[in-house]
């Protein structure tokens, strides 16, 4: 998973310029509906305070003291007298409709979105990212709906997959897990057809402290296991003609040297590109010229479906 830089703004930034313009109106009863501009202004304060909770929680990993109130009581002040001239409490729902502005008319947003590793969603590092998920979700913890922290560039597939869910799972700002080895990939030749199997790391298997706990929960929450098998496959197929090539205008050694050296620059390519080590691209194509170098002639020449 790639770890990402923070967010370089903050709620202050932008709190005021994304609530004074609204025009949403709540209704009260039948008869009576409010603008409930004035009272998400009041709010103000505590959503910068919760923003210092969720950095301080997130760094201590004291995730048990986030807030997640449903329901927020706010008062109207008199501009000129300061004193309280009505109070109501705002619920889940006015809250999100802060996040749905934000979308909307934010430059903050795209600036999240511009966060991700040349566009590439952190969560699977292949698909882009181009929607926004709420790390802990906004439905459960409403207050955080537009804490920049809080808002993570994601392709479409981990957002959706991710959902509602508020499981322990690696936060691409705050978590670096990237020297532990998640997966050992698998590579076997079955009736001239190469089959890739992804393993977790039995050591994260059996452990259960924070960082497995949190990887195992990343790999089962995004499905990373069956997702890295089948594009794998794909990368394989990508470039088979490539390799057959190689191959066939060669001798067998140095043909199979030439493939060999093909993927190992591939892996630099995507090491380059800031692919982490547990990204698929890198296991499968490391297993894949481990695999090509103990194949033999023959073996090679079916896989390549090379016909003399």
């Amino acid at each position: 998973m790639n770890v990402l830089t923070k967010p370089k703004f903050n709620i202050q930034s932008f709190y005021d310029g994304l609530v004074t313009p609204m025009k949403k109106m709540k209704n009260l009863d039948e008869n009576n509906a409010i603008l409930i501009k004035p009272y998400l202004l009041n709010l103000y304060s505590k959503f910068i305070s919760e923003e210092n909770n969720y950095d301080s929680c997130l760094v201590e990993d004291t995730h048990d003291f986030l807030c997640d109130d449903k329901e927020f009581v706010t008062s109207k002040i008199n501009d000129i007298t300061g004193e309280t001239e009505s109070t109501i409490i705002l619920d889940a729902n006015d809250i999100s409709y802060l996040y749905n502005r934000f979308q909307k008319v934010n430059k903050e947003y795209k600036s999240i979105l511009s966060l991700a590793m040349i566009g590439r969603c952190p969560y699977c590092e292949k698909k882009d990212a181009d929607e926004i998920d709420h790390f802990f979700p906004k439905k459960k913890y409403p207050i955080y709906s537009i804490t920049p922290n809080n808002l993570i560039p994601s392709c479409h597939r981990c957002n959706q997959y991710k959902g509602e869910k508020s499981l322990q799972v690696i936060h691409p700002y705050y978590h670096d897990y990237n020297k532990i080895d998640w997966f050992k990939c698998y590579i076997e030749i079955r009736d001239n057809t190469l089959v890739v199997t992804f393993e977790v790391n039995p050591f994260i298997l059996q452990s259960n402290n924070i960082e497995s706990i949190r990887i195992k929960n990343t790999i089962k929450i995004f499905h990373l296991k069956s997702r890295y098998q089948d594009w794998s496959t794909l990368l394989f197929y990508k470039y088979i003609n490539t390799w057959t090539n190689y191959y066939c205008s060669l001798n067998n050694v140095d043909g199979k040297g030439r493939v060999i050296q093909h993927i190992e620059e591939k892996i630099k390519e995507y090491q380059l590109s800031n692919h982490t080590k547990n990204s698929y691209q890198i296991l499968f194509l490391k297993e894949l010229a481990n695999t090509f170098d103990d194949l033999s002639t023959n073996d090679m020449e079916q896989l390549f479906k090379i016909t003399h």
